[in-house]
């Protein structure tokens, strides 16, 4: 991406403006990170967003965001666990559970449990690797 024409601020997002015939000309462009198109003057560009794919938060902004119970949960999500497991294993009660994916799916901006862990990969990754999550008993 070191061949942008430009960074634009959208909101809080900065994007990369990127001339289309160097995107089709071999440019290495991820198709999903290309937010929209734009011309200026007799030139097209890509609004393309540098991080697609990655998740919009960095590890230590996820580990402050959420608190230990709800990286907790996200770690079970991530385990494939359901909402009823997770409340037998923390012995803690289903509506429990949801409670706490809710608001972690609002801090986080996400819509699924899918995508939660997307967002918490590497926060869960280093986690996991300093405190294990004991297996059901």
């Amino acid at each position: 991406m070191n061949k942008a024409f430009a960074e634009i601020q959208i909101g809080r997002e900065t994007y990369l403006l990127v001339p289309a015939n160097l995107a089709t000309a071999g440019l290495d462009v991820d198709r999903r990170a290309v937010v929209g198109e734009m011309r200026i003057g007799d030139a097209n560009f890509m609004v393309v967003h540098p991080h697609a794919g990655q998740p919009a938060q960095n590890a230590t902004e996820v580990a402050f965001l959420l608190t230990r119970r709800e990286l907790q949960i996200a770690m079970l999500v991530a385990e494939g666990l359901v909402n009823k497991q997770i409340a037998d294993q923390l012995k803690i009660s289903e509506w429990t559970v949801a409670t706490h994916l809710r608001r972690i799916f609002n801090k986080l901006q996400v819509t699924s449990r899918a995508a939660m862990v997307n967002r918490c990969f590497e926060t869960l990754r280093r986690v996991n690797a300093r405190h294990p999550v004991a297996p059901k008993a």
